[in-house]
C-alpha cells in the first residue's frame, strides 16, 4: 500500500509538471485565458455598466425602488 500511494504521489506530480506547462505553452499561443472566471464577469459587469451609462450604486437604487414599489403595489410606477 505504501509503495501504491508513493506511486499515485508520483503520477500527480507528473500532472501537475505536465498542466505547467501545457500552460505555458498556450501562453505563448495567446490561448490561455487571462483571468479567473470571477475577473472576467467583474470586467463584464462594468462594461455594461458603462455602456448604459450607470454605476452600480444607480442599478442597486432602482432594484431598491422597483422592490418598493412592487410592495406598495403601485403598478403604473412599475412600467417604465
Amino acid at each position: 500500500k505504501k509503495q501504491q500511494k508513493q506511486q499515485r504521489l508520483l503520477v500527480i506530480q507528473s500532472l501537475k509538471e505536465i498542466k505547467k506547462e501545457v500552460m505555458k505553452v498556450l501562453d505563448v499561443l495567446g490561448l490561455q485565458p487571462p483571468c479567473s472566471y470571477i475577473e472576467v464577469l467583474l470586467q463584464l459587469k462594468e462594461k455594461v455598466l458603462t455602456r448604459a451609462g450607470l454605476v452600480e450604486d444607480d442599478v442597486i437604487r432602482l432594484i431598491n425602488e422597483r422592490v418598493e414599489v412592487r410592495r406598495n403595489k403601485d403598478f403604473l410606477k412599475v412600467i417604465r
